[in-house]
């Protein structure tokens, strides 16, 4: 289950959804803008970062993203 009581109702245009939590509540969204991409998250990934796939992969991704290495494999 989400812990949030908020979250998205409509997705807005150019963004799709990354992550969901159990309960369907959307937890992350991407989109493509002016030629970067954007990741926008709403859950702590710092929070038992130990115990969770997810936010490890989170950080890995984020670490390459900023050193510009590409995000999958070609």
């Amino acid at each position: 289950m989400s812990v949030h009581y908020q979250g998205v109702d409509t997705l807005g245009a150019g963004l799709a959804v990354e992550a969901t939590a159990p309960d369907g509540v959307i937890e992350a969204v991407s989109a493509n803008v002016n030629g970067g991409q954007v990741l926008a998250v709403q859950w702590h990934p710092e929070w038992k970062v130990d115990e969770n796939p997810q936010s490890q992969t989170f950080f890995k991704l984020l670490g390459k993203a900023l050193r510009r290495e590409p995000l999958v494999a070609s």
